[in-house]
C-alpha cells in the first residue's frame, strides 16, 4: 500500500480523490469530521479508506478505534492497510459527527423534562478518554444515546465523579438508549460536535448511516 500524500485539513484531503492516493488525517477529531463532511458533500467518502495520525488534542475517536497515540505506532497501523467499515451520524441540517455530541444544561430530551446533559455516541469517549458513551461502538449500526438528569448541585458533583470513571450510566438519574434515528428537541442550547463547540437552535435529529466509511485502523479481534 502506497500513500502518496500526507494531507492535514478536510478541504485538501477531499481534492486527493479521483486516484489511488490515501487521504490521511494528522489530528483529532475536529480534523477527521472535517475530512468526511468534505468528501461526503463530494460524494466522494467511501472511494477510498481514510488513515488517521493521532495528533490531536482529545484523539477520542482514535482511542476508541484502538490507533496507537504514538504517531510512529500509528503510522504503521496506516500503512498495513486493514480498512475498518465505520457508521456516521448525519443530523437534519446536513452536519457529520464521527465520534460524538453532547450538549448541556437546557436541552430538553423527548419526554420535555429539564436535563443536565444528553450525549450521543458514534464512539465511547470525549475530551481525551471521558467515556461519556462507555458501550458505544462505531460500527454496529446503532447510536449510543446518554441523558443526565442530575441537576441539583449535589448531583451534579456524583455525576461528574461518575462519569470520569465510566459509572454514569448506573445512576438512577441517567437514562441510557440505543437507536437509529435519535431527535433532542428545545433549546438553544450548547453543543460539542466532535469537540466543535457551536449552538443548536430548536433542537436537532441525527440518523444513523451505517458503513458510511472507512478508516485504516487495527485489526478488531
Amino acid at each position: 500500500m502506497a500513500i502518496r500524500r500526507v494531507c492535514h485539513t478536510g478541504t485538501e484531503a477531499a481534492r486527493t480523490s479521483g486516484d489511488d492516493r490515501v487521504p490521511v488525517v494528522l489530528g483529532g477529531d475536529g480534523s477527521v469530521h472535517a475530512l468526511v463532511a468534505a468528501l461526503l458533500e463530494r460524494g466522494r467518502l467511501n472511494a477510498a479508506p481514510i488513515g488517521l495520525i493521532p495528533m490531536g488534542t482529545g484523539n477520542d475517536l482514535a482511542r476508541t478505534l484502538g490507533l496507537p497515540l504514538d504517531p510512529a505506532e500509528a503510522a504503521r497501523v496506516v500503512l498495513a492497510g486493514h480498512e475498518r467499515a465505520m457508521d456516521l451520524l448525519i443530523d437534519d441540517d446536513g452536519g457529520v459527527v464521527v465520534n460524538a455530541v453532547h450538549l448541556g444544561v437546557g436541552a430538553q430530551v423527548c419526554t420535555g423534562r429539564r436535563v443536565l446533559m444528553a450525549g450521543v455516541g458514534n464512539g465511547a469517549t470525549i475530551g481525551g478518554g471521558t467515556p461519556l458513551t462507555p458501550a458505544a461502538r462505531p460500527d454496529d449500526g446503532l447510536a449510543e444515546v446518554v441523558v443526565s438528569y442530575a441537576t441539583g448541585p449535589l448531583a451534579r458533583l456524583a455525576y461528574a465523579a461518575g462519569l470520569r470513571r465510566g459509572r454514569h450510566p448506573a445512576r438512577p438519574d441517567v437514562r441510557t438508549f440505543r437507536g437509529r434515528r435519535i431527535t433532542i428537541a428545545g433549546g438553544p442550547v450548547p453543543a460539542s460536535v466532535d469537540g466543535t463547540l457551536e449552538q443548536v437552535a430548536q433542537g436537532r435529529t441525527w440518523i444513523v448511516r451505517p458503513a458510511a466509511w472507512r478508516v485504516l485502523a487495527p485489526a478488531v479481534s
